[in-house]
């Protein structure tokens, strides 16, 4: 490929409205180089050595607390209990402002019982994460090899794969994947699915993460895995009475020509004008329904314009749908729904470029200027090691904009942190060679002996 020639990455690209973006690099910027592994290799590697579920794995007592980071007041929290003790053996308890979930299998089958309406994107991201972190999209995949990038500070990127997943009648969907070195999962982006796992600790003969990050659609969720133990002889796996076969507030995924059937008159966009940007093409949608047909969250996955995005989800939002169901009973649904559009140019436009989110692996690529930090001496004194997490919003020129911290293994080392990175530089990211605002999470690690 020629110096100068653009090259487009997918992979873990995301904006606040959910939207995942083609970036184009200059390849004479980022090497690429192969990695021997295929997807199913580092999949079956992550499975194997961290995943809860995986065939073969201990019994186990869970408890975690799922809360939005950037307003810890807000009605998005949760709690998540889970008692496994085999595939078809276990109970899991969902506690969240109007839901409590309970849902059982044992070997007559599957048992629920709920109270609430509906069951929010950001709690299944978690339940993912727990359950069945590396969906068989990933897994089965022997054919694509991963790659890493270098970035222009010489910093070698983690092991990615990014891919097209096509999905029952529906069109194909940009997703990635990225592992650590040692091949534990890191990140991963997938329709409905995006999340960072961080803080991996033993349990049995496994290493699990402790601290999960879901950062898309302008929300930021904190997990925290509070209790991973041995089931005791108290935690039961009983079905609640009155519970139910089906879960009415379980997810099916349908096909695009099931949810055109189910929507109540055409579905169609009012495009309005731009200032700027493509005037036609296409906008890939991830929308969810509750069990009475109402659209409750709609994700963009995909744009030829994203200035367009706000407009038709406003317009899908109002559109009205009939519910689905199995055996009688209305159920949740969601859907890829992929909307062509046309329209004109007009300077005056009031459209904007929505801000961009990129994964923290995508932010490391791109990393020109580092600053280490300094580790405080009193947390030295003390032997006070561990992490900082921290929100950033890099502005078009690649400096540190907005800094937040999301959560800090001690208050010691939180100041030094952020004094650091707060000098930090990125190569700017472009958007049909535009430069764009984007945020990320930053990860500072402190360990004394490697200081």
């Amino acid at each position: 490929m020629p110096l100068g020639t653009d090259i487009k990455i997918a992979a873990m690209l995301r904006n606040s409205a959910g939207l995942l973006l083609l970036l184009s690099l200059s390849a004479c910027l980022f090497a690429e180089t192969p990695n021997p592994k295929t997807l199913a290799d580092a999949s079956a590697i992550a499975i194997q050595h961290s995943a809860l579920t995986a065939p073969g794995s201990h019994p186990f007592h869970l408890k975690m607390t799922v809360h939005d980071a950037f307003d810890r007041n807000s009605d998005r929290h949760a709690e998540i209990e889970e008692v496994w003790v085999s595939p078809t053996q276990w109970k899991r308890v969902i506690t969240a402002p109007n839901l409590n979930h309970v849902t059982v299998v044992d070997t007559a089958g599957r048992h629920v019982e709920s109270t609430g309406d509906y069951m929010p994107i950001w709690i299944k991201e978690f339940i993912t994460a727990i359950d069945d972190p590396i969906p068989a999209a990933f897994r089965d995949n022997q054919q694509l090899h991963l790659k890493q990038l270098t970035s222009p500070s010489g910093e070698l990127s983690n092991p990615c794969a990014s891919l097209s997943l096509g999905f029952s009648n529906s069109p194909a969907a940009p997703a990635g994947i990225c592992f650590y070195n040692n091949y534990l999962l890191h990140e991963i982006n997938y329709p409905g699915y995006v999340m960072e796992f961080n803080e991996f600790a033993p349990f049995g003969d496994k290493d699990v993460p402790r601290l999960f990050i879901s950062q898309a659609h302008g929300l930021l969720f904190i997990g925290r895995i509070n209790l991973l133990e041995r089931p005791s002889k108290k935690d039961t796996v009983v079905a609640p009475p009155g519970a139910q076969a089906i879960d009415p507030l379980g997810s099916t995924m349908v096909g695009t020509d099931t949810a055109k059937r189910l929507a109540k008159g055409s579905i169609s966009v009012d495009w309005p004008p731009v200032p700027s940007g493509q005037t036609s093409g296409n906008i890939l949608f991830y929308l969810s329904l509750d069990n009475t047909g109402q659209v409750r969250e709609i994700q963009a996955l995909d744009s030829d314009n994203p200035r367009l995005v706000d407009a038709a989800r406003d317009q899908l939002l109002k559109m009205k749908w009939a519910p689905a169901g199995v055996k009688g009973t209305p159920i949740q649904v969601t859907t890829l729904l992929q909307l062509p559009f046309e329209t004109k140019i007009d300077p005056t436009a009031l459209s904007k470029m929505p801000d961009g989110s990129i994964s923290e692996n995508e932010a490391k690529v791109h990393l020109m200027t580092q600053v280490v930090p300094k580790y405080p001496p009193q947390a030295r004194a003390q032997h006070v090691e561990g992490s900082v997490y921290l929100s950033a919003q890099i502005d078009e020129k690649g400096a540190i904009e907005k800094l937040g911290v999301i959560d800090s293994a001690s208050s010691l080392l939180t100041d030094s942190a952020m004094e650091a990175v707060r000098q930090w530089k990125y190569k700017p990211y472009l958007f049909n060679g535009v430069p764009q605002k984007v945020s990320t999470v930053i990860t500072v690690h402190y360990n004394i002996v490697g200081y």
